[in-house]
């Protein structure tokens, strides 16, 4: 399971890095917390745009 884990948040950051393209100079709202749901494993989390950094917060398995 934690290389799935892995994968999916290797996945978020390539996703998020092409959703929020100015990085370090963005000025907007957070987004949050989210959920990405796989078929055996759901993820928890957070994207700090401004440090272009996805923190896995929880794993629900």
């Amino acid at each position: 399971m934690i290389a799935e884990v892995e994968k999916i948040a290797a996945e978020l950051a390539v996703v998020n890095s092409m959703i929020y393209l100015d990085g370090a100079e963005y000025t907007g709202p957070s987004p949050g917390v989210r959920i990405e749901w796989r078929p055996n494993v759901a993820v928890r989390y957070l994207t700090v745009v401004r440090d272009e950094c996805v923190y896995v917060v929880d794993i629900i398995a």
